[in-house]
Protein backbone atom coordinates (compact mmCIF):
# COMPACT_ATOMS: atom_id res chain seq x y z
CA UNK A 1 0.00 0.00 0.00
CA UNK A 2 1.40 3.31 -0.30
CA UNK A 3 0.97 6.93 0.95
CA UNK A 4 1.74 10.39 -0.30
CA UNK A 5 3.36 13.07 1.58
CA UNK A 6 2.05 16.37 2.00
CA UNK A 7 3.41 19.63 0.89
CA UNK A 8 3.70 20.16 4.57
CA UNK A 9 5.44 17.02 5.24
CA UNK A 10 2.55 15.29 6.63
CA UNK A 11 2.48 11.17 5.85
CA UNK A 12 -1.55 9.68 6.31
CA UNK A 13 -1.61 6.22 7.46
CA UNK A 14 -4.07 4.26 5.69
CA UNK A 15 -7.67 4.12 7.08
CA UNK A 16 -7.33 0.14 6.88
CA UNK A 17 -4.25 0.09 9.18
CA UNK A 18 -5.52 2.98 11.59
CA UNK A 19 -8.75 0.76 12.01
CA UNK A 20 -6.57 -2.12 12.54
CA UNK A 21 -4.36 -0.51 15.16
CA UNK A 22 -6.61 1.99 16.91
CA UNK A 23 -4.79 4.65 16.04
CA UNK A 24 -6.29 7.93 17.10
CA UNK A 25 -5.37 11.72 16.07
CA UNK A 26 -3.02 12.97 18.19
CA UNK A 27 -1.34 9.61 18.92
CA UNK A 28 2.32 10.09 19.09
CA UNK A 29 5.14 8.09 17.37
CA UNK A 30 8.78 7.39 16.49
CA UNK A 31 10.55 7.21 13.31
CA UNK A 32 13.07 4.95 13.09
CA UNK A 33 15.59 5.85 9.50
CA UNK A 34 16.84 1.78 9.02
CA UNK A 35 18.73 2.52 6.08
CA UNK A 36 18.12 4.91 3.01
CA UNK A 37 14.42 5.58 1.98
CA UNK A 38 13.85 3.05 4.60
CA UNK A 39 11.87 3.87 8.00
CA UNK A 40 10.43 2.34 10.44
CA UNK A 41 7.39 3.67 12.69
CA UNK A 42 6.36 2.86 16.10
CA UNK A 43 4.00 3.97 18.74
CA UNK A 44 5.87 6.14 21.22
CA UNK A 45 6.95 4.74 24.76
CA UNK A 46 4.34 6.95 26.48
CA UNK A 47 1.77 6.12 24.22
CA UNK A 48 1.69 2.00 23.96
CA UNK A 49 -0.48 1.76 27.01
CA UNK A 50 -3.62 3.44 26.28
CA UNK A 51 -5.04 5.71 29.29
CA UNK A 52 -7.91 4.76 31.17
CA UNK A 53 -10.75 7.05 32.15
CA UNK A 54 -11.19 7.12 36.25
CA UNK A 55 -14.84 6.07 34.80
CA UNK A 56 -13.12 2.54 33.30
CA UNK A 57 -11.20 2.29 36.23
CA UNK A 58 -14.46 2.86 38.99
CA UNK A 59 -16.23 0.35 36.58
CA UNK A 60 -13.50 -2.71 36.63
CA UNK A 61 -13.91 -2.67 40.63
CA UNK A 62 -13.96 -6.09 41.54
CA UNK A 63 -16.01 -5.18 44.47
CA UNK A 64 -20.13 -4.58 43.60
CA UNK A 65 -22.37 -2.59 45.05
CA UNK A 66 -19.91 -0.60 47.12
CA UNK A 67 -21.50 2.61 46.76
CA UNK A 68 -25.17 2.87 48.54
CA UNK A 69 -27.08 5.28 47.53
CA UNK A 70 -27.67 7.73 51.04
CA UNK A 71 -30.73 8.31 53.11
CA UNK A 72 -32.15 11.25 51.65
CA UNK A 73 -33.80 12.31 54.72
CA UNK A 74 -30.83 13.13 56.52
CA UNK A 75 -29.80 15.76 53.57
CA UNK A 76 -30.18 19.43 54.26
CA UNK A 77 -32.10 21.31 51.68
CA UNK A 78 -30.58 24.18 49.98
CA UNK A 79 -32.97 27.00 50.35
CA UNK A 80 -30.86 29.68 52.35
CA UNK A 81 -31.82 30.21 56.20
CA UNK A 82 -34.20 32.32 56.93
CA UNK A 83 -32.30 35.79 58.49
CA UNK A 84 -35.45 37.18 59.81
CA UNK A 85 -38.65 36.17 61.91
CA UNK A 86 -41.85 37.42 59.86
Amino acid sequence: MTATISANGFLEIPAIFREADAIQPGQRWEIERIGKGAYQLRVAADEAKPKRRLVDVLLDCPVKGWLAEPDRSELTTLAPPALFAE
